[in-house]
């Protein structure tokens, strides 16, 4: 009888995005009847959430609970899919390292160029990093992630998208879908702006925006804002509320295209299921939009929007931290997608592209990738790559560095074989832009400033938050550096004036 592989998962489970791809992940990892998988409770959103998402799983007891085996079980692999906390805390991870596992694998996601800075050391304390996108795992190394770390396809939970039939419904309002968190990377007021300009109320086109997110956090009041002006001129709809996977569902049927204008991204998780229900997506160029072309023939289904306009990535769930650069687009450029997308509605809605996006989708489903990731698990080969950890999914390689394949070997997971390694790391031509640079390094000076408040007074954030928080409404590229240096200096006086310690979230 072949050995039991143990599996921990310790991380957000809900269903908003970021839990969504995990518990996909999650679901490829079932498929192997090999893998012995064990679910930390303590990271679950709540009950419900489990008996919706998991309901096979659960009758045949392929899923265990941590709490279920004493502390200290020895698993294989430890899997932690979920954010790094937000803010610097010496304490935390205690709990996830002190977990007995062979090897200790981190998943997370951020949006934006540069890291949170204090992201780097907590992952290096991992034995391997995955990522959902390539460009997520290129700027981790780019920024000091020293173990193994590399981009990992985006398991996606589309099962029950894919069985949708799209454009059925009975009226005549051609329905443009938008769903995600309401903050200002995932350009809402463009949008809005865009499409009030496209359309007029008496046009039969409707932009229904979802969100989760609801009123009481800034970028919500100020998207509150512009939702009631454009109200005035077109048909609009903004949902704020969170709901239940079965009405995710009713809502993705309901839409006859998808648009996605983010500025910054790590994955691509809702123009996946859009392209997983049968829609044409209209999205942004940015580049884990582009990673979905490898998987879903662009003619017809995807619409690329230029987004060549560079400025400061503020991210409010970071104190309005910056992550970088984001990219963005004209209110024009969008518009002129819009009407093109509508005015060409009924051969984009024929059933031949329809099947092209389902099956480009379905590339991507936890059944699918399931292979994939057993590379990682239960990898055929394994060999020392030349520059960067990759997965040569066409020949079973799994090529890592010297200092993992000797774990690998430690534990009887392969040999090293002595393979050319013919990987090339994609080059992303912006970093090379003295524009690219600047904010870069404006970005770094932020985030080092933040570190640095966290070593002394919590309280020395108030000013700049504020501060930044303004910047990222009006639009301003980026602050005057000597605003920074003032602010650096202000944050060493309260070092020295007081002994108060960082509060973790």
């Amino acid at each position: 009888m072949t050995k039991k592989t143990t599996i921990l998962i310790s991380g957000h489970i809900s269903l908003d995005p970021l839990g969504r791809h995990a518990i996909a992940f999650l679901n490829s990892l079932l498929e192997n009847e090999i893998n012995e998988v064990y679910v930390d409770r303590n990271y679950l959103y709540d009950d419900k959430t489990l008996n919706e998402l998991f309901p096979v799983a659960l009758k045949s007891k392929k899923i265990h609970f941590a709490q279920e085996v004493p502390y200290d079980f020895d698993y294989d692999f430890l899997i932690f899919t979920d954010l790094i906390p937000l803010r610097p805390c010496r304490s935390w991870g205690s709990g996830l390292f002190n977990r007995n596992a062979k090897m200790k694998i981190c998943y997370p996601v951020f949006d934006g160029s540069v890291p949170p800075l204090h992201w780097i050391e907590v992952i290096n304390k991992f034995d391997l990093c995955l990522c959902p996108s390539e460009y997520c795992a290129h700027n981790l190394r780019r920024y000091g992630v020293t173990i193994d770390c590399f981009g990992l396809e985006c398991a996606t939970l589309i099962e029950d998208f894919l069985k949708i039939k799209p454009f059925r419904k009975k009226d005549n309002v051609f329905r443009i879908g938008s769903i995600g968190a309401s903050d200002f990377r995932k350009n809402l007021p463009l949008l809005m702006r865009s499409f009030t300009q496209a359309f007029s109320k008496k046009d039969k086109v409707e932009l229904f925006i979802h969100s989760s997110y609801g009123k009481d956090i800034t970028c919500g009041k100020e998207i509150l804002k512009i939702y009631e002006e454009c109200l005035q001129k077109s048909n609009i709809v903004l949902q704020l509320k969170k709901i239940s996977h079965a009405e995710m569902s009713a809502l993705w049927a309901s839409f006859d295209a998808y648009i996605s204008p983010q500025t910054t991204t790590g994955y691509f998780t809702t123009p996946l299921e859009a392209c997983a229900v049968g829609l044409p997506v209209i999205l942004s160029n940015i580049h884990p939009h582009l990673e979905l072309k490898k998987f879903v023939s662009e003619k017809g289904n995807l619409f690329f929007v230029k987004h060549d306009q560079l400025s400061s990535a503020f991210h409010w769930v970071f104190d309005y931290r910056n992550l970088g650069v984001k990219f963005d687009a004209t209110e024009e450029s969008y518009v002129s997608m819009l009407r093109y997308v509508y005015q060409h509605r009924n051969e984009l809605c024929n059933e031949r592209l329809v099947q092209e996006r389902k099956i480009g989708a379905a590339k991507l489903s936890a059944q699918s990738l399931a292979p994939y990731y057993d590379l990682i698990l239960h990898p055929p080969k394994i060999a020392i790559a030349d520059s960067v950890s990759h997965l040569d999914e066409k020949n079973g390689i799994f090529f890592m560095s010297e200092g993992l394949t000797k774990k690998y070997e430690k534990y009887g997971w392969g040999k090293a074989e002595d393979i050319s390694d013919t990987y090339v790391e994609k080059i992303y031509p912006e970093e090379c832009l003295p524009v690219f640079k600047a904010l870069e390094s404006t970005a770094v000076e932020s985030q080092k400033i933040w570190m640095t408040r966290y070593e002394g007074s919590i309280l020395s954030s108030k000013w700049m938050e504020r501060l930044l928080s303004r910047a990222e409404r009006s639009g301003v590229k980026h602050l005057p550096s000597f605003i920074y240096r003032f602010f650096s200096l202000y944050c060493k006086i309260q070092c020295l004036l007081t002994k108060e310690r960082p509060i973790c979230k």
